[in-house]
């Protein structure tokens, strides 16, 4: 693979975590906002928005995976399970 083919890729398995990622968070989200009460989903609404906005902004693999442990995530060997097969 020439040296512009593998950036390319890089950035085409960012940009699809970043989604894959984005759509867990969201997916959670829906079920989390099932079990809560009307008034109490704005603290809710706000953390997701503000996880998501950090993801989006995520330039290396690296940091969306830290970010999307710190969000849904307690623990570890199960998320990494979960993350490589994403990768």
């Amino acid at each position: 693979m020439k040296g512009g083919e593998k950036k390319m890729s890089k950035e085409r398995d960012l940009i699809r975590m970043k989604g894959v990622v984005i759509s867990e968070i969201v997916d959670n989200w829906i079920d989390e906002s099932r079990d809560r009460e009307e008034e109490s989903l704005d603290g809710l609404v706000e953390d997701r928005m503000d996880y998501i906005n950090r993801i989006s902004k995520c330039s290396t693999l690296e940091e969306i995976k830290e970010i999307w442990f710190d969000c849904l995530w307690s623990d570890r060997k199960m998320f990494e399970e979960r993350w490589k097969e994403l990768l």
